[in-house]
């Protein structure tokens, strides 16, 4: 019997070194970073119904449909241990988007070209969630935005310094905080906010990761997007909770971006105290790995004690990349 997926995945060979035609393309189901398990497997261990149930309590209906296109997602594309043979049909990825999706990505590009006139990077990775959503900042009202202006800024996962440059450009910060465990990353951090005229009193590079304790590591420094705390080695760092950091510069928060890399809980536990206190606008990410998925949501609810407005959101509208899945959370205050 022929394979039903044969017409949607294409297969290479161990030994090709052709170009597969432009209607495929690469696609991947959820990253493992730490855990070692993939979204599959995690569902054969796990309660899943009382999971996904939990996980969807409380949440609006277009929040509920995110979670479950992004789980549909997970479950039919190859895992990320066998992603890399195979090529995906573009049509059978375009079926993952709605119509907004499709409207922001011809957007996105229609528009890069002013990206990258506004901002100078000297690595050509504009992103969209940075440069088309600003971490969810973009399509929200004014009244939000004017209640973080002024405040401090916490750039968790600082990376190459694009969200440093663009929080300052358009939401006119304090500071923003920037927090980055890669030295390679750090160096072009510096270099592009130069390069982009950004004030040395707006932003600081701060050498840390996040979590929720204070602790020192070894890792590996790959650099990229992709530096995490998770992968040992032999560079040193240290780990900073948000809440002490906070106390101990006297910060006034008024946004919090965290994209950590797979350490998302531990980050949020570390800033609990912060955002009962400074009630700031969130953006946290939960793509990386299924615990910060199913267990994020769940605890920032509990932390907000019913103050806030949460969703679950996409802040990536390409239909061959399945990141930035992320928590927007602000004070319902905000809304009226």
């Amino acid at each position: 019997m022929k394979n039903p997926l044969r017409k949607l995945f294409h297969k290479k060979a161990s030994n090709s070194t052709t170009t597969i035609a432009d209607d495929f393309f690469w696609a991947c189901g959820v990253l493992s970073m730490g855990q070692n398990t993939i979204l599959q497997d995690y569902f054969l261990k796990n309660n899943m119904p009382e999971k996904i149930a939990k996980l969807k309590e409380g949440f609006d209906e277009e929040s509920r449909s995110n979670i479950d296109r992004y789980l549909h997602r997970m479950l039919t594309l190859p895992d990320f241990k066998i992603s890399k043979n195979y090529r995906i049909r573009r049509e059978f990825l375009e079926s993952f988007q709605t119509e907004r999706e499709k409207d922001l990505t011809a957007q996105f590009f229609q528009n890069l070209p002013q990206y990258k006139t506004d901002v100078v990077l000297n690595k050509d990775e504009y992103n969209p969630d940075t440069f088309l959503f600003h971490h969810g900042l973009y399509f929200q009202n004014d009244k939000l935005k004017k209640y973080i202006a002024g405040k401090d800024f916490i750039d968790g996962g600082a990376y190459i310094g694009d969200s440093a440059i663009m929080l300052n450009k358009h939401y006119n910060p304090k500071k923003v905080w920037s927090f980055e465990i890669s030295k390679k990353n750090a160096s072009l951090y510096k270099e592009n906010l130069d390069n982009n005229n950004i004030a040395k009193d707006k932003y600081a590079l701060v050498d840390m990761g996040l979590g929720k304790l204070k602790c020192s590591l070894l890792i590996d420094d790959i650099g990229g997007q992709g530096a995490n705390i998770l992968c040992q080695g032999d560079s040193e760092i240290k780990i900073t909770d948000i809440d002490s950091f906070v106390k101990e510069n006297s910060l006034q928060v008024g946004f919090i971006k965290s994209d950590v890399e797979g350490v998302g809980l531990d980050a949020l536990e570390g800033m609990a105290e912060t955002i009962q206190k400074h009630r700031p606008v969130l953006c946290l990410a939960i793509y990386h790995n299924p615990t910060e998925f199913f267990d994020m949501p769940p605890r920032v609810r509990e932390i907000c004690g019913g103050e806030y407005e949460i969703m679950i959101t996409q802040l990536h509208p390409f239909y061959d990349c399945n990141n930035e899945i992320v928590i927007f959370a602000y004070p319902k205050e905000l809304d009226q």
